[in-house]
């Protein structure tokens, strides 16, 4: 592993703590040593989120690894089975317990006639890859084995599937979609996959219509429920004004429902008037430039938003893990050669250093390496210091596209 002088990119296990810690009624069971759970729940602090699950660890000691004991954890998942009665207990390899071989699936498996609740378990332990494919592995084990029957059919309910709290301002763009999904077209929320959710409600995400997949790591997941519960699904996000009518219209072709063209009249009006304020705020200047970071989807998707809209060049699109879907590579069209997977430290400072881009949207390193006159958001994580109290600050939607637009304009 390289040194790092800042923060390393969360492995695997890490998406899979932060995908099921904000479930509400989800039991997680770590099998490994206090210290790795406990670090776990301490960057979850830094996600801006409540705690909604209840996490344990095993424990384990140099005698258990030595001996090959791993009693521990049938013993953890019995008594959490007896005294909390749950649906469903999601049992995490640490890094520990998969370096010494540890099969914790034989072991649910002998136990899962023994046990009330449904054990589903998840051994990467860390040596998997980055934290976007935990997130991934989460909303696929919950669409194939959380979702329940339908006991309705709703065509104005939907579901929204990569939402994590590891995606930085998570709380605004779902209130952002809700408010577009009910101005729009009248439709109202049913679950989400996985931020502030809870295993009730994901059990009946069958219920709905329409599932809205955020990032490409909830696509199989999407794709599970068309199977299962024929439920199409609108990939996507909706960042920036012409790239939000786009979505929508992307969801009007889905559903067949249609729009309300008041409300896209009152917007179409707003977004003329902040255009023309950013000309004649750019006028006589040179072209100015910028570097984004985040998730591949919401570092792309701002990045076009920055070009394509708001005429601003993106010379640098940081995507903070490594390219390892083929959405990763089908989506990139006009921005391959800018776009870096899990670029490391010093390749970001070069780059920096080289471009001096004026405009930087991402994490809080990114943000640190950036020259000191640049315009700044924290855009994505790792977030070192920013607390977000407010739920109505999207990136996303109309809203998003202002409230960026603004902090351009009163920074530069």
């Amino acid at each position: 592993m390289p040194l790092h002088k800042y923060l390393p990119v969360p492995s695997e296990r890490m998406g899979v703590l932060w995908a099921l810690s904000s479930i509400k009624d989800a039991y997680v069971i770590e099998y490994g040593p206090a210290g790795t759970t406990h670090y776990g729940i301490e960057s979850y602090s830094r996600m801006n989120s409540s705690l909604s699950a209840s996490i344990y660890t095993t424990h384990i000691e140099e005698d258990d690894i030595i001996m090959g004991d791993n009693e521990r954890l049938a013993r953890v998942i019995n008594e959490v089975d007896e005294m909390h009665k749950p649906s469903h207990i999601f049992v995490v390899s640490s890094s520990v317990s998969s370096i010494i071989g540890t099969d914790v699936k034989a072991i649910c498996n002998g136990l899962k006639t023994k046990v009330n609740a449904h054990l589903h378990e998840f051994t990467g332990g860390g040596f998997k890859g980055n934290y976007n494919l935990g997130c991934r592995d989460v909303m696929t084990v919950l669409a194939d084995n959380v979702v329940k029957d339908p006991t309705i059919s709703d065509a104005t309910l939907y579901n929204i599937i990569g939402s994590n709290v590891d995606c930085y301002n998570f709380e605004s763009d779902i209130e952002e979609v809700v408010n577009l999904m009910h101005n729009c077209f009248g439709m109202s929320l049913n679950a989400v996959f996985t931020a502030d959710s809870s295993i009730d409600s994901i059990a009946s995400a069958a219920n709905a219509g329409l599932n809205l997949v955020l990032r490409a790591e909830g696509i199989e997941c999407a794709e599970i429920m068309s199977r299962k519960y024929d439920i199409a699904y609108c990939y996507g996000l909706p960042y920036g004004y012409q790239g939000t009518y786009e979505w929508l219209n992307q969801v009007k072709n889905i559903t067949g429902f249609s729009c309300n063209l008041s409300y896209l009249n009152k917007q179409s009006k707003r977004q003329k008037d902040h255009i023309l304020e950013l000309k004649y705020f750019l006028r006589g200047r040179k072209p100015i430039n910028a570097a984004v970071s985040g998730n591949f989807d919401s570092a792309v998707g701002i990045a076009k938003f920055l070009k394509n809209e708001l005429e601003i060049n993106t010379v640098a699109v940081f995507i903070n893990h490594a390219r390892n879907m083929e959405k990763h590579i089908e989506e990139l069209g006009n921005f391959a050669n800018v776009v870096k997977f899990n670029a490391d430290e010093s390749q970001k400072e070069d780059i920096m250093n080289s471009t001096y881009p004026e405009v930087v949207l991402g994490d809080s390193f990114l943000l640190h390496i950036s020259s000191a006159k640049a315009a700044k958001l924290q855009f994505s994580n790792p977030n070192t210091h920013h607390r977000l109290l407010c739920s109505h600050m999207p990136f996303m939607g109309f809203k998003g596209a202002d409230y960026i637009l603004e902090m351009i304009i009163n920074s530069l």
